[in-house]
C-alpha cells in the first residue's frame, strides 16, 4: 500500500471558500504533494527524493528534517516534529502530541473555507493507494 500526502498552506490573501487538495491553481493554495512506498519518500510534483529506514512517521528522524528543509523553499514552514504530529494525528484519528492539529471536514481531498476561516493555515491531507483505489482520505489543519 502507498501512503500519499500533501503539505500546504493557504494564503493570509486567498479569496478561495472551497479548497480543492491536488490542485494549488485553482485553490489558490501552495502545497507539494509526496508518495511513500518502499522505504522511500518521492514527490510527485517536485523532485524531493528520500530513502529512510524503519518507520516514515518518526519524531526528530533525519527525513523527516530534511523534508521540513525542502518545503521551507516553498514558503511552507513546518518543523520535523510538527510534521510528525500532524500525520500522527491522521494516522491515530488521536494523539496527544498533536493539540496543534484538528482534523476537518473533507471529501475527497475537498474542504470547505467557509469565510476564509482557514486563511493563514497550513494543512495536511493523507490518504492509501492501492491497485483498489483510494482509502482513508484524512486532512488536518495546524491551529497554533
Amino acid at each position: 500500500m502507498i501512503k500519499i500526502i500533501t503539505i500546504g498552506h493557504i494564503p493570509k490573501d486567498c479569496d478561495k471558500e472551497i479548497i480543492y487538495c491536488g490542485d494549488s491553481l485553482s485553490s489558490g493554495t501552495i502545497e507539494l504533494n509526496f508518495r511513500i512506498e518502499d522505504q522511500r519518500i518521492i514527490g510527485i510534483d517536485n523532485n524531493f527524493h528520500k530513502p529512510f529506514e524503519s518507520k516514515f512517521f518518526m519524531p526528530n528522524s533525519k527525513h523527516l528534517k530534511e523534508l521540513s528543509l525542502f518545503i521551507l523553499n516553498f514558503g511552507l514552514e513546518l518543523s520535523c516534529n510538527s510534521i510528525y504530529n500532524g500525520f500522527s494525528l491522521l494516522l491515530n484519528k488521536q494523539d496527544s502530541f498533536s493539540q496543534k492539529f484538528r482534523i476537518i471536514e473533507s471529501f475527497g481531498g475537498v474542504f470547505k473555507n467557509e469565510n476564509l476561516r482557514y486563511n493563514g493555515k497550513i494543512y495536511l491531507r493523507m490518504y492509501l493507494e492501492n491497485n483498489v483505489g483510494i482509502l482513508g482520505e484524512d486532512i488536518c489543519l495546524k491551529f497554533l
